[in-house]
């Protein structure tokens, strides 16, 4: 299970890999719909940060997951374009156009394309669609254990699970969570201040790793 983290800037990238992430969320100004603390990505630095995590062994996943009007199309297709030959890990979209046009358009390129917690994913019809459109893995908030096990999905279609800064991260059951193949990942550290944010990072890292040594499978 990876430990996920939204990194806004340099400060939070580098704390991040620094802490104990397993990959990074870089948001790309203009083009998300999250709000986050301090100054996000510009275009020109993506390429930086992309490289910087890779250097460090860590995946990373650009987020493209603004709403689109649409005479916004033809720039955030531009931006992907762009994008594409840095090599991340993966595109986080908010659109299932985007996600039906990365698809078709690039099949071949090992960048997993990972359907954003704004596309609202609660239900199997939900999700089965999302995999129809062209997704790899799906981001849905967290809602409880038993929400997620009525979440029925395809075995090629992962899950990340995004929990939000102001719920109480002790509580979410890692015990439970870890022997579940299709968590893919956990995804930690949204809207909140750079010290508050190591710490999370810091004390979950911790707990991952101890449930991970305890597990038996």
């Amino acid at each position: 299970m990876e430990l996920m983290v939204p990194t806004p800037n340099w400060e939070f990238l580098k704390s991040a890999i620094q802490n104990g992430a397993d990959s990074v969320y870089i948001p790309v100004q203009g083009l998300v719909t999250i709000s986050y603390h301090g100054v996000i990505f510009s275009k020109e630095e993506v390429s930086s940060a992309i490289e910087y995590a890779h250097k460090y062994q860590k995946k990373a996943y650009v987020v493209f997951n603004a709403k689109l009007a649409d005479n916004q199309y033809d720039d955030i297709l531009q931006a992907i374009k762009d994008v594409i030959p840095y090599q991340p890990d993966g595109l986080v979209l908010g659109d299932y156009r985007l996600i039906s046009w990365v698809s078709d358009n690039f099949p071949d390129s090992n960048i997993e394309i990972i359907a954003s917690v704004v596309c609202g994913i609660q239900s199997n019809r939900d999700a089965n669609f999302a995999r129809c459109m062209g997704a790899d893995r799906i981001i849905v908030p967290w809602l409880g254990l038993k929400a997620l096990e009525n979440l029925k999905v395809s075995p090629k279609l992962g899950i990340d699970i995004f929990f939000d800064g102001d719920q109480e991260y002790e509580n979410l059951p890692l015990e439970e969570l870890v022997p579940r193949d299709f968590v893919r990942g956990v995804k930690v550290g949204a809207n909140c201040e750079i010290n508050d944010f190591v710490n999370i990072i810091r004390e979950f890292r911790k707990r991952l790793d101890k449930v991970k040594d305890l597990a038996v499978y």
